[in-house]
């Protein structure tokens, strides 16, 4: 099975949970980022630790209001990057971004399963 997670940003504590994701899928795993890193964020990135595969997509950012809490992106590639990894299932990690979005279009249109896997209220 293929699979496509989808989420904001590339976190330290997520990448043993995606090696092993990946893992268990048998190498079939591609993360899309909607941005390499938030403007508050400042990690440190073990990069030689990761096993799985990924892609910062390319956005465009609009912060709201005037501290740097939130930001939406909008990454537009989303959906061609969808149909050329042509995945079995995607898992969205949000609901309230556009790739979000186009990832539950993309499902719809060609009829793959989609998990929402949001950890916000």
């Amino acid at each position: 099975m293929k699979a496509v997670i989808i989420k904001n940003i590339l976190t330290p504590y997520e990448i043993a949970r995606f090696n092993l994701i990946h893992e268990k899928l048998g190498n079939n795993l591609l993360v899309l980022f909607h941005n390499q890193s938030e403007v508050n964020r400042n990690w440190r990135l073990k990069f030689n630790d990761i096993s799985f595969k990924y892609k910062a997509l390319p956005d465009i950012r609009f912060k709201i209001g005037r501290s740097d809490i939130f930001t939406l992106h909008f990454n537009f590639t989303t959906f061609s990057e969808l149909k050329e990894a042509c995945p079995d299932i995607v898992i969205s990690g949000g609901w309230d971004s556009f790739a979000s979005y186009m990832a539950y279009l993309y499902c719809k249109i060609y009829n793959k399963k989609f998990i929402l896997w949001a950890g916000s209220t």
